[in-house]
Order: C-alpha cells, then sequence, then structure tokens
C-alpha cells in the first residue's frame, strides 16, 4: 500500500457476521495486533444496528491489553430527519453499570454512551440512502413502505415552499453538535459543489463554545442544536423545518409511534444468511 501506518481500520457491518462469538475469537484480536504494531492508529466499529455495537464494545472490554478497545464508531441513518435515535432513545445500559452488572441510574443515548466511553463518533448517509431526495430511493432500499412513503411526502413539502430537501436534510445532520464528522456520498462534480457550498455555512461557528448577550455556552450539548439551526438556515428553509418537524400535522409523526422510523438491521442481515443459504442448496454459490 506505500504508507507507514492506515489512520483508522474498521470491522465494517458486524451485524452481518456469521456470529459474534467469531468476530470476538479471530477478528478483533487481530485489530488490536494491528494497532499495537503500529499498522494502524486507531480501530473502529461501523454498522447500522446501535444495539449491536454497543454489545461488541461492552463484550470486548478487557481484551485489549492497553485498556482501550475501539476508538472509534461510525453508524448510518440514525442522523437525520427521521430517525434521530442516535441522541433520542435512551436504551443502553453504561458501560460502568454493564461491567458491574449493575442497574444503574437508567439508561442512556448510544451518544452518551461514547461520550462516556471515549469513543469518537462518526455518522454517515444523512440522506438516508436516497429517502430525503427528491428522486427517492434506489430499489433495494430495505426501509419500509410507509416510511418512503412518508419521506416523499416529506420532499414534496419542502418543494411547496422553495427548499430542496436533501440540502436541508445535509444542514440538520451537519448541525448536530455531537458528531464529530458526518460522511455524505456524492455522485458527481454537482453535488459535491453543493454539498460544499452548505457546509461553507458552518464556517463562521465555533461547535465549542458560542458568544451572545447571555454570555458563554458549549455548543457540543443536545440543547443547543437549535442555535446552530437558527444560524445556517435561510428562513425558508426554518418554514420548511417546522413543518417537517411539527408532532401533529408533520409527515413523521406515524412511523415514529410505530417504530417505522427505521428498519431491523439485524433482521436484513437474517435474510442475508437465508440467501447465501438457499444459493447454496442451488449449487449457484461454492
Amino acid at each position: 500500500m506505500n504508507c507507514d501506518y492506515i489512520d483508522v481500520i474498521q470491522l465494517h457491518d458486524p451485524e452481518f457476521a456469521p456470529s459474534i462469538s467469531l468476530l470476538k475469537q479471530e477478528t478483533i484480536p487481530a485489530l488490536f495486533e494491528c494497532r499495537q504494531r503500529g499498522w494502524t492508529k486507531a480501530i473502529g466499529l461501523t454498522g447500522y444496528p446501535l444495539e449491536v455495537q454497543h454489545q461488541i464494545m461492552v463484550e470486548c472490554q478487557g481484551l485489549s491489553g492497553d485498556g482501550v478497545v475501539f476508538d472509534q464508531s461510525l453508524v448510518y441513518c440514525h442522523n437525520n430527519l427521521h430517525d434521530m435515535s442516535l441522541y433520542c432513545d435512551p436504551c443502553f445500559p453504561s458501560l460502568k453499570d454493564e461491567l458491574e452488572g449493575q442497574e444503574g441510574d437508567g439508561n442512556i443515548t448510544y451518544t452518551q454512551f461514547c461520550q462516556q466511553s471515549s469513543i469518537h463518533l462518526m455518522a454517515a448517509a444523512p440522506l438516508s440512502m436516497g429517502l430525503l431526495t427528491t428522486a427517492g430511493p434506489p430499489p433495494w432500499h430495505p426501509a419500509g413502505h410507509a416510511l418512503k412513503e412518508r419521506c416523499a411526502t416529506a420532499a414534496k413539502m419542502c418543494d411547496s415552499k422553495g427548499v430542496n430537501i436533501s440540502s436541508l436534510a445535509l444542514l440538520y445532520s451537519l448541525s448536530q453538535p455531537e458528531v464529530g464528522c458526518t460522511l455524505l456520498g456524492m455522485k458527481d462534480v454537482r453535488e459535491v459543489d453543493v454539498a460544499a457550498d452548505l457546509a461553507i455555512r458552518f464556517c463562521g461557528i465555533n461547535f465549542d463554545v458560542v458568544e451572545d448577550s447571555t454570555g458563554t455556552h458549549n455548543l457540543r450539548h443536545r440543547s443547543n442544536n437549535d442555535s446552530i439551526l437558527d444560524q445556517v438556515l435561510t428562513q425558508k428553509e426554518k418554514v420548511a423545518l417546522v413543518l417537517l418537524m411539527d408532532k401533529n400535522g408533520g409527515p413523521f409523526p406515524k412511523v415514529k409511534s410505530n417504530e417505522g422510523y427505521r428498519w431491523n438491521g439485524k433482521g436484513e442481515a437474517r435474510k442475508f444468511w437465508v440467501l447465501v443459504a438457499e444459493l447454496k442448496e442451488e449449487g449457484d454459490l461454492k
């Protein structure tokens, strides 16, 4: 590869592995060795189901000789207009409570878990793999029919206000202070230019602190997200965002009430292994 080291090596989509045990026995110790030998500066996890990453992080405590398990976590499709479960679902015990077998004072969000564990958080797919676009998602998208329909409605609502839903969705994701890096896929130069123009709006914002008439505040806190959005959105975009987030007339309340705002990541992995077994049985896969 003609380099002295790799910045970060990620264990990608562990939910598709034959088992977590196999990862703990073979893959993850190999990653630890790469870091110990200096072949990589950091190791991380990627994937859709937050619960799978949480499980691996907790179960791997003690496996690393230097005490540091994972340096980084990359998640996708949980930091967008229809799914903010990264910050809003307190369904994970803290690492301390897990290790001590205690119930503690209550569960925390995945973001809080990463912060407590000194794990750097990254978020990909702010357009939810095409859901939050005027063209809509590709045929293979795992979202349910109801969510696809609601996202299409959201795109039309934005269009009626003279706002492009993809631009609004990207600005919304970039404004989340807890995420250190947002990853966006772009297919051509025009999309790169559009994304760069949107990102430039954040150049004057210090995500660590902001000063106003009432004093200095730490922006790396969930309550300050509105303050950031107020600085980067145009008036039309603010109007469109209010419509989308309306708990009564907005497009997403119904899917949020029945968990339809996201899909079953582990279920998608099970479908994959069923397909593999079928292909092997038919002789199409060796």
